[in-house]
């Protein structure tokens, strides 16, 4: 399951989220509209992830 927990619109449309998910569902996770910085946490291994606009990609922490 994935939860957005916060989620901040810029101007441009664009989002800043927060939120938690399943080790699992990381393949899932949004990447249109997303800003870079934006994070996740997979709750059942603690891995945290921070989103990079340039690649479109979520990036393991």
């Amino acid at each position: 399951m994935i939860r957005i927990l916060d989620e901040r619109i810029y101007s441009d449309g664009m989002k800043l989220v927060t939120g938690a998910c399943a080790a699992d569902d990381v393949t899932n996770l949004p990447t249109a509209g997303i800003v870079t910085g934006s994070a996740f946490v997979a709750v059942d291994t603690g891995t945290g992830y921070l989103f990079d606009e340039k690649s479109s990609a979520w990036v393991e922490q």
